[in-house]
């Protein structure tokens, strides 16, 4: 199985209690949390089975529904369906351009009834739970990247290349309207798109995790409501940068901010909680306890322990290779796993399907 590409955040095992400070030299976290076990009720492992109609390449998005597990591999432009425990179940692969068929695929969606949704560019195709294709929406924007369905009439979509990224689509009046802050062309060349979806679903409701500042925007039918904002005391704003520099200069400048920026950000009724950059320093987790009223933060790169890069209602997920999988030695990260991972290891190796990891919050 080739390796796979989407970015994983993992953690490290020493830390301390955390806190951050701020001052004329920027943002800065004075120490990282100890040990995140502490804020997850359970943890699961759910290997990925393995067969030849189901290995997995360059994951771009998970999507879990009660019964089944939702994988979008844009390399072989198929979206791959698993139980909850891991049987692989069928898969969507129509790559070709006759009817219900296509050459790109960028995003996915999942009905409470089962049918999915695929974003090819200009147009979503539905497909039946089966797989069977049942119906064509062409979409009025040529290049749209990422979306979401807000009921069965509206949906929200995201486009890279438009001066203002976010529009909203009614398919029964066909009307199609942008919001949000227009985007100045030269920020097109910034490495600040998002490469997975922006959008996140928490409480019956999608919200908006802006690209160029760090605010939070709830999303309806009606448009986008502001919700609030991360490191507020530290303003992000990408929009304003100076026209006419070449790439170099905009790399630069994004490796070089003192400012946090939040990449990835989800919340519930107990956390508030963000995967952010900080220039050259790499990158870290926040988790805010809005009961505490206290930030938590923990350190983020390879082999440690925590993997969650996708966040949906009360938990948090990722995929794990077999080398990931066997760093996992901390001994209260075990106790809450619902297996034996050495158990689980012998019956896994190098070739496997990675295994889904899921961290339900307290």
């Amino acid at each position: 199985m080739s390796k796979i590409k989407s970015i994983l955040f993992v953690f490290l095992v020493m830390f301390y209690v955390g806190c951050s400070k701020k001052d004329n030299k920027g943002y800065h976290i004075d120490s990282y949390e100890k040990d995140p076990i502490h804020f997850f009720k359970k943890i699961e492992l759910i290997p990925l089975e393995t067969l030849d109609e189901s290995l997995l390449g360059e994951i771009k998005k998970i999507k879990i529904t009660k019964n089944k597990i939702y994988i979008l591999d844009t390399k072989q432009k198929t979206v791959f369906v698993f139980s909850s425990k891991g049987k692989f179940l069928n898969k969507i692969c129509k790559v070709g351009q006759g009817q219900g068929e296509y050459v790109r695929l960028l995003d996915f969606d999942v009905f409470p009834n089962g049918n999915i949704e695929l974003l090819t560019g200009d147009k979503l195709l539905c497909y039946d739970e089966t797989g069977n294709f049942k119906k064509e929406i062409k979409l009025p924007a040529l290049a749209t990247h990422f979306f979401h369905r807000i009921n069965n009439e509206n949906t929200v979509l995201y486009h890279l290349a438009e001066n203002r990224r976010v529009s909203i689509f009614n398919e029964k009046t066909l009307t199609h309207s942008y919001y949000g802050k227009e985007v100045p062309p030269y920020n097109n060349k910034l490495p600040v798109n998002p490469w997975r979806s922006p959008f996140f679903e928490t409480g019956g409701n999608i919200y908006l995790k802006d690209a160029f500042t760090n605010d939070i925007f709830k999303v309806t039918p009606q448009g986008l409501n502001k919700e609030f904002t991360f490191f507020k005391d530290y303003p992000l704003h990408l929009t304003d940068l100076p026209k006419g520099k070449n790439i170099t200069f905009y790399v630069d400048y994004i490796r070089n901010l003192k400012t946090p920026k939040v990449t990835r950000a989800f919340f519930n009724d107990k956390y508030n909680i963000a995967l952010f950059s900080l220039g050259r320093k790499g990158s870290a987790l926040l988790i805010y306890d809005k009961k505490e009223k206290k930030e938590h933060f923990m350190n983020s790169f390879y082999g440690g322990q925590y993997s969650g890069v996708y966040f949906q209602d009360n938990m948090s997920f990722g995929l794990l290779e077999y080398d990931q999988l066997k760093t996992y030695k901390n001994q209260p990260i075990r106790d809450k796993i619902n297996c034996n991972i050495d158990s689980l290891l012998q019956n896994l190796d190098e070739y496997s399907n990675p295994t889904l990891i899921k961290y339900y919050f307290n």
